[in-house]
């Protein structure tokens, strides 16, 4: 019965989620709650290794006050204004989750168990747009491994023995911080190339600091769309032509794609922290500070209710022990409300 719980807190999840705050679409004046569930065997050809996998639950609510001076919790002027809340948790493990013994020269087994709260907040044209969120964290838990645990004795999944040498042997408390800023470059509408009528380019850039990761990226992200968005900025027509009314585009279809490097200058999950008493960590001097992300997906939109799929590839994060490229996919759903 215990394993049947385990189960349902951790695979019923994958069937909710919403569009993350950090990406992706403008989210208009509308509150909204749902959950993405990340994992390797949601891409075909992968396994359980490096990140394994990820669950967060995430309400986003708009502020309705119109008029707020421009401050820390107003950017913009006249923009529009969020408060952001989730709780989630991310897994990794090495190559061998088989191997009781303690790997050298790979990935530890680690968690982060996490509580965020923040603010996300638009420009009034739409074209900007600012995320700030403190995230209260706890590594060396043991719920992580026991639900790993638990879906691994479903099919052919190989067991998995390592947790006992995790990054902290015990529970610590592990905060950090993550500031996310978007600015559209271009937008491109006025053509209709397979029933995507606008086409967007934004620049992306982000600081994450604490005591589970210290990094900052910067990229860039390309996404299509078959409906002209309601946003205020300037486009740019390309091709005129008569189009049919936006009004009759009930259904959305949004593919996208990012591509960021990162400077990494510390992550716990691979080099743990002084006071958390690991058993093994990846040597400062075996990591690559500087990685590629990249990411592709589609977004439907019906209504209220937001659906997605993404798969998502960072290159090799240290020297010894790892593939050139990790791949693993996501699943989002949820829904908007007043």
């Amino acid at each position: 019965m215990k394993k049947l719980l385990l189960l349902v807190f951790f695979i019923l999840p994958a069937l909710l989620f919403a569009q993350r705050r950090d990406q992706y679409p403008v989210l208009e004046k509308t509150n909204y709650f749902g959950l993405q569930f990340d994992d390797d065997f949601l891409f075909l050809g992968n396994r359980d290794e490096q990140y394994t996998g990820g669950l967060e639950f995430e309400y986003i609510r708009h502020f309705k006050k119109k008029k707020a001076k421009v401050g820390l919790f107003n950017p913009f002027s006249e923009g529009s204004r969020f408060f952001t809340s989730s709780v989630g948790s991310y897994l990794h493990t090495p190559y061998n989750i088989s191997d009781s013994l303690i790997i050298e020269n790979d990935r530890p087994f680690s968690s982060y168990m996490y509580i965020q709260t923040g603010y996300l907040a638009h420009s009034s044209d739409f074209q900007r747009r600012f995320t700030a969120e403190i995230y209260f964290g706890m590594m060396g838990a043991l719920l992580p491994g026991k639900i790993q645990d638990a879906v691994h004795t479903i099919g052919d999944s190989p067991p998995t023995n390592g947790w006992k040498n995790r990054i902290a042997q015990k529970k610590r408390f592990i905060p950090n911080l993550k500031f996310n800023y978007q600015n559209t470059l271009i937008n491109i509408t006025g053509f209709d190339f397979i029933g995507l009528r606008w086409l967007q380019f934004r620049s992306i850039w982000e600081l994450q600091t604490g005591l589970y990761l210290n990094s900052f990226s910067g990229g860039l992200l390309i996404m299509a769309d078959n409906k002209r968005p309601s946003e205020k900025g300037q486009f740019k027509t390309i091709i005129p032509q008569k189009r049919a009314k936006d009004e009759d585009k009930k259904f959305r279809f949004r593919p996208y794609f990012t591509g960021e490097i990162r400077f990494v200058a510390q992550n716990t999950s691979l080099q743990s922290l002084p006071w958390l008493d690991s058993p093994f960590i990846v040597a400062p001097d075996h990591l690559n500070r500087l990685i590629w992300i990249l990411e592709g997906g589609f977004m439907f939109t019906r209504g209220r209710f937001h659906c997605a799929y993404k798969v998502q590839a960072h290159s090799r994060e240290y020297v010894k022990y790892q593939p050139d490229w990790h791949t693993w996919a996501g699943m989002t759903l949820g829904w908007a409300f007043n």
